[in-house]
Formats: structure tokens, C-alpha cells, sequence
């Protein structure tokens, strides 16, 4: 079913406020319980009926993790502070050769920068599992159709009963 959205306009500045979009592939893998939708979206319903090509293709992969961006500095590090300390006096202990003893004592530590929540850019997509408890009754009625569609359409599986 057609989804009327707003994007960018690939031809001019601006916005399509109108651009129409639908799901073209929808691929299950049950086994592996994943599942890829493939959208398209033109930039009109004219377009798309009149053979023009999509202006954008947008690939779903269930079970996606959300995309974040970077976040934001909110206050930058400072690298830790040392200043020197003369422990002892060169030339102290042994005349001109002595280099004399020096320890580097901390004055203030570093300090860790601090970053704001990072922009979500996408949220996580379902899982195939989440979708189908989601939308039983809906997967129910369309399992059945498919398995009957297998034993109406496919002689070698005509004698086929399908399990309740």
C-alpha cells in the first residue's frame, strides 16, 4: 500500500511534500528468523505509474540496532598537571657531575571530557520474531495462504496436508 511522504527534492531545492513511496520487496527467512524490506520512493504517483525511476531506495533489515550520531562536547578534557620539585641540588653529592635529584609531583589531575546523549539518526528496527508476535493474527491468515498456495499450484505437493 502506498505511503504518500515529504523528502528532498533530487531535481530542485526544497521538499517533494507529495512523493510516494511502497514497499517493493518484502524477504522472509524464516529459518534464520530475519527478514529485508526494500522501499522505493518517486516523486510522484504519476512517476511512479508512468515508468520514471525511483528518486530514492531505502533498505529495512529487521532486527537492526539503532544509528547514533556523534554527541555533542559538552565540556572539554584538560590533560593532567605536573611541575618538577628539586629534591636535591645539582652538584650536591659529588661535585660538578652530580646531576642533582628531581620528582615530578601531580598538581592536578586530568580531567575526562563530557560528552552529551549522542543524536539518535534511526531507531532499531523490529526483529522478524517481534514482527510476526506483533502481527499473529496477520501472519496466521497469510501462512495459510501460502501453504495452501503451495498445494493448489505445485502437483509434487498435492497430496500434502497441511498440520494444525
Amino acid at each position: 500500500m502506498p505511503i504518500t511522504v515529504s523528502t528532498d527534492n533530487p531535481f530542485a531545492e526544497g521538499q517533494l511534500d507529495e512523493a510516494w513511496t511502497y514497499c517493493r520487496l518484502a524477504s522472509f527467512d524464516f529459518g534464520n528468523k530475519t527478514g529485508r524490506l526494500v522501499y522505493e520512493t518517486f516523486a510522484s504517483h504519476a512517476a511512479a505509474y508512468g515508468g520514471k525511476p525511483p528518486i530514492k531506495i531505502t533498505e529495512v533489515i529487521l532486527g537492526s540496532p539503532a544509528e547514533h550520531g556523534s554527541p555533542e562536547l559538552l565540556s572539554p578534557g584538560e590533560p593532567a598537571v605536573y611541575e618538577t620539585v628539586t629534591i636535591r641540588e645539582p652538584g650536591t653529592n659529588g661535585g660538578e657531575d652530580d646531576p642533582g635529584e628531581f620528582q615530578s609531583v601531580l598538581v592536578s589531575p586530568a580531567v575526562d571530557p563530557i560528552y552529551g546523549e549522542p543524536p539518535l539518526l534511526r531507531p532499531a528496527t523490529p526483529s522478524l520474531t517481534e514482527l510476526i508476535a506483533a502481527n499473529s493474527e496477520a501472519y496466521a491468515a497469510l501462512q495459510a495462504v501460502v501453504d495452501n498456495l503451495l498445494l493448489d499450484c505445485l502437483p509434487e505437493f498435492s497430496d500434502g496436508v497441511i498440520e494444525d
